[in-house]
């Protein structure tokens, strides 16, 4: 999601959720990589503070991913999720790591498998909004 798109599901839900505070947190320091704003995202959502505890909470394992000290483990943790979540954006975090890592062969496996539920272009366009 973009900047632009948490503020307006931000400004939709004040008044009707619990936690606005920490709303405001996530959105005012939407940056998935940094801490205080997955706290704020975390305590919102009422989940797990391990960020890999569910695979369906695309978001937290991204960050999880991201700040994975070692990209190995990073990639283990993509592949474990996307074996659950077929979140476009996870599976291009996890082609783009495959590669990183040289691991050329599981990352044209994995966008082989892409194309049983998306489009060619659909899954360049994922590919290009992962950073």
């Amino acid at each position: 999601m973009t900047a632009l798109q948490i503020q307006e599901i931000g400004t939709y839900l004040v008044g009707k959720v619990d936690l606005e505070k920490d709303l405001s947190i996530f959105q005012n320091k939407f940056d998935l990589t940094k801490p205080s704003s997955l706290l704020a995202l975390i305590r919102f959502i009422g989940c797990s503070e391990e960020l890999t505890a569910n695979p369906y909470l695309s978001p937290l394992i991204w960050a999880a991913a991201k700040q994975s000290k070692n990209l190995l483990q990073g990639y283990e943790l993509l592949q474990t999720a996307t074996e659950f979540n077929k979140d476009p954006l996870l599976w291009a975090l996890k082609i783009q790591t495959a590669k990183k890592l040289g691991l050329d062969n599981y990352a044209a496996i994995a966008r082989e498998e892409m194309k049983a539920w998306m489009q060619e272009g659909e899954i360049e366009s994922a590919l290009n909004e992962v950073y």
